[in-house]
């Protein structure tokens, strides 16, 4: 039998063997979590997805029911003929007034020869007009998805500084006499022509004013107006000698070509005036009034 000094001494030597056939503990490394398919982008993923969502098109008219594509399509321009008093050409508003004070006119002009109506009064014609003539005017209203009725991109043009043709978003109502394209408050227009808000359109308007004979009326004024080419009124008597918010003043005295400011940023471009023989009721149509009524 082992002396006790001996035995101890195996049983250190045991105790270190086991010891040092013991592995060290294993230090685990951390791990990398894997995206699931199908789970969340990375953050610069993210950036460009928003990148690309703002770069994309933003429709001006959009919520709005568009009936027929050529209704997103301006109405060409047609250049004044060689006869014609040109009144606004895009390039100043010399020979125009301001409505409120007679002094310079305060509207702004804006990309594409246009002018926009500012707050504070309208503008007029520095040069009146009498008898028989034809005005061609451009015009485009502004989309306020907002606002209903009269408070929709509202203006006008006067004849006379007299006789309103209402300017207004009416796309796609049933015209009433207040609408776009209405005597104002006189005739409700044959059909809504109107295009979309945002997009050019044109008044060509034959006029003549009411005739006089020893201080007395003896024939009404009277209007026939073609809207992006379609004739929304035909030889229309307008018995009022003052249609609302017009400048009134004597009838039997030319007036001004007026345009209205109600407080909506309605653009204008390419206005010019034909004079007609006055001594003709309807004057006989040429080919260069036919394409100017069609849109050509």
């Amino acid at each position: 039998m082992p002396s006790p000094f001996l035995r101890r001494l195996l049983l250190s030597l045991a105790l270190l063997g086991l010891m040092s056939c013991t592995p060290p503990p294993s230090v685990e490394a951390p791990s990398t979590p894997v995206e699931e398919k199908g789970g969340s982008p990375e953050p610069q993923t993210e950036k460009a997805a928003a990148s690309l969502q703002n770069d994309a098109p933003v429709d001006p008219l959009a919520g709005l029911k568009i009936a027929r594509p050529e209704d997103r399509q301006d109405t060409p321009t047609i250049p004044p003929p060689a006869n014609a008093i040109v009144l606004y050409d895009g390039k100043d508003l010399n020979g125009w007034v301001s409505t409120t004070n007679q002094g310079a006119p305060h509207w702004k002009q804006v990309e594409g020869g246009a002018i926009e109506v500012v707050k504070g009064g309208g503008i007029m014609t520095t040069r009146q007009f009498d008898g028989h003539f034809k005005l061609h005017v451009e015009f485009r209203v502004p989309y306020m998805p907002e606002a209903t009725g009269q408070a929709r991109g509202n203006s006008g043009v006067y004849l006379q500084g007299r006789y309103e043709v209402q300017v207004l978003d009416s796309y796609g109502l049933e015209s009433k006499d207040d609408d776009c394209g209405g005597i104002y408050k006189v005739a409700v227009p044959k059909v809504n022509a109107c295009k979309a808000p945002t997009v050019w359109q044109s008044y060509d308007i034959e006029f003549q004013a009411p005739r006089f004979q020893d201080g007395k009326k003896v024939e009404n004024a009277w209007i026939t107006v073609f809207q992006n080419g379609q004739q929304i009124h035909d030889h229309v008597e307008i018995p009022l000698d003052n249609t609302v918010a017009g400048l009134g003043g004597d009838p039997s005295q030319p007036g001004p070509i007026m345009l209205q400011d109600h407080n909506n940023p309605v653009q204008f471009r390419n206005i010019w005036l034909v004079p007609l023989d006055s001594a003709t009721s309807s004057p006989a149509s040429t080919d260069e009034d036919s394409n100017a009524r069609s849109g050509a």
